[in-house]
């Protein structure tokens, strides 16, 4: 079957009701971009954030906050030297755990493509590799001209994609009173390193295997904002709900805890 045919069949399902029009203009984008080459798509070389690994950690820390994005791309820029990409949401994790935040710590390979590649094959190797979602691209000098996202080729064909600005909220934080805020989804050995707790929080009889769990099962019905109870000291308490889902804990260690 040939392209034609396919879009004889498209028209066909549009004039029958089997296809609304706008699914139409979705498939008929998909076959544009066998025609459509990855340049065409690039955001610039001069309109990329680059980090940069001799800016100082609070230089590269502050575009990484600025900008919505979930990826950034690492280069030297005297000499200009592309060293990789870094996953935003891994290097503030580092950070908020207080591990090692230097970028050649974080960086992951950036794969190249060429400015004349069709858009369709580069779709299909985004599909084949899950983590590749950006690339940069180079001419026929193997220079860089700049890069394409996974999104870009979604947004030609089905327009512009709503960003999220907000960063994802780190899985604990350790607030200046010396008590954490914990997401509900955290297993429980990392919740008994972070606190410290010697005594395992896994109960026999018990399938939880996340703190939402722990918690619940010390409850025995629904849960609800604000509720909490003390175990080996420390205080939990339920601070945010998704629904019926617990989110986020408070837990207050033994020194404050019995200061209240």
């Amino acid at each position: 079957m040939t392209e034609d045919d396919i879009r004889a069949l498209i028209r066909e399902a549009v004039i029958y009701g089997e296809v609304e029009h706008t699914e139409r203009e979705i498939l008929e984008r998909v076959f544009q971009l066998d025609d459509l080459q990855v340049g065409a798509l690039m955001t610039h070389h001069s309109k990329i954030i680059w980090l940069d690994p001799d800016d100082s950690e609070q230089s590269n820390l502050e575009k990484i906050l600025a900008h919505p994005h979930s990826r950034f791309p690492v280069a030297r820029r005297e000499p200009f030297e592309v060293l990789g990409v870094i996953k935003a949401k891994e290097y503030l994790g580092a950070r908020v755990q207080g591990k090692e935040t230097g970028l050649n710590t974080h960086l992951h390979k950036l794969e190249t493509v060429p400015a004349t590649m069709r858009v369709l094959r580069l779709l299909e190797l985004f599909r084949k590799k899950d983590q590749m979602h950006f690339v940069l691209v180079v001419d026929e000098y193997n220079v860089p001209r700049g890069v394409v996202t996974f999104n870009d080729i979604l947004e030609s064909m089905v327009g512009a994609i709503p960003t999220v600005q907000a960063e994802p909220e780190p899985a604990a934080v350790r607030r200046a009173d010396g008590s954490w805020l914990l997401d509900g989804f955290m297993s429980l050995e990392e919740v008994q390193a972070r606190l410290g707790i010697e005594r395992s929080m896994r109960e026999e009889g018990q399938a939880f295997d996340n703190l939402a769990g722990f918690v619940l099962a010390h409850f025995g019905d629904e849960p609800m904002m604000g509720k909490h109870f003390d175990w080996e000291g420390h205080r939990f308490e339920i601070v945010d709900m998704d629904g019926k889902r617990i989110d986020r804990i408070l837990v207050v260690p033994p020194s404050r805890g019995n200061a209240k």
